[in-house]
Parts: C-alpha cells; sequence; structure tokens
C-alpha cells in the first residue's frame, strides 16, 4: 500500500474515513471505521491474470456466492469471486458452460421464470442480462449504480401466468 494508514483485507484496499478518528473497525482492526477504496483496471488486470493461470485451483479456492438451479433445463449456475459464470447439469454433474461475467465477484444470480434469462450483479457495480439461447451472450448491462449491486429479482407481477 502506498500510504502507512492503508490496509489489506481478502484482496481489498481499505483505509480510515477520516483524520483523528480513534475508534477501532472491527472487520480490519484499523483504527476508524473503514471504507473500501475503488479498484483500479490494473489490480483488476493483474488479479484476472492471476486467477486465469489454474482455472481448477481458482475454482476451488475462491467461494461461490450465490447459484441458482433452473429445473428445466437440469441446470445449477454459480456465481463466484473469480467473476466467472459456471453452469453444471446437476444430474451428471458435468460443466455446462462458464464465462467472465463481470469485472469484480459476483453477488447474486435470479433466473427468469419463463424466458431464457439469467440476471447477475456484482460488486462492478453492474447488472447483466445474459441469454442462454443466444450462447449465453449478454444482451444488456444495467450501469450506474454508485456501489456494489448485492440482490437482483425479476418483477414477479409482471410474469403471472394466465389460466
Amino acid at each position: 500500500a502506498n500510504n502507512a494508514t492503508e490496509v489489506r483485507h481478502q484482496e481489498k484496499v481499505v483505509r480510515p474515513v477520516g483524520p483523528g478518528q480513534s475508534s477501532r473497525c472491527p472487520r480490519h482492526g484499523t483504527v476508524a471505521p473503514c471504507r473500501p477504496l475503488q479498484r483500479s483496471p490494473e489490480h483488476l488486470e493483474l488479479r484476472d491474470t492471476v486467477h486465469r493461470k489454474n482455472d481448477r485451483a481458482t475454482s476451488n479456492d475462491l467461494p461461490i456466492r450465490t447459484a441458482r438451479f433452473i429445473e428445466r433445463k437440469s441446470w445449477v449456475v454459480c456465481g463466484s469471486d473469480d467473476m466467472v459464470i459456471r453452469v453444471y447439469n446437476y444430474n451428471t454433474m458435468d460443466k455446462v458452460h462458464s464465462y467472465e461475467a463481470h469485472a469484480d465477484y459476483i453477488r447474486c444470480i435470479a433466473v427468469h421464470p419463463t424466458q431464457s434469462f439469467i440476471l447477475t450483479s456484482s460488486d462492478d457495480m453492474m447488472i447483466k442480462l445474459w441469454d442462454w439461447n443466444k450462447n449465453w451472450a449478454c444482451t444488456q448491462t444495467f450501469e450506474g449504480h454508485t456501489h456494489y449491486v448485492m440482490q437482483v429479482v425479476f418483477n414477479p407481477k409482471r410474469y403471472k401466468h394466465v389460466r
């Protein structure tokens, strides 16, 4: 770290919020409450390079933060801290597909109840819409959030089944 007051915590650089504050942050043990710094593109590029060296080790070493079943396809879709979405057949546990989905940790996945879409959200402050019928193409990106996007859902009222 460039500054003596900066601290590394699970690849996130943090520093005290303000000078002269003396309380300790319970998470980092630093003086004063902490806030995350923006990650530089160089940091993300370096982390991406390290993770790509050994995808097998990465997928086992980093936490899976979200997973959703897609029963109509017999799939489980997982998102993890290596920024990759992995799709497995839950009957055979064969990997169906994997792709780098975000520039930072993936926090949430939502599955559309009738269409071939999933939504993903991430610490990169974006929500993305993916279509598995189009070889998992990203069909829309929702930008403009000012902090991590921790949760996404599809609007259930819009997709009620007509009887």
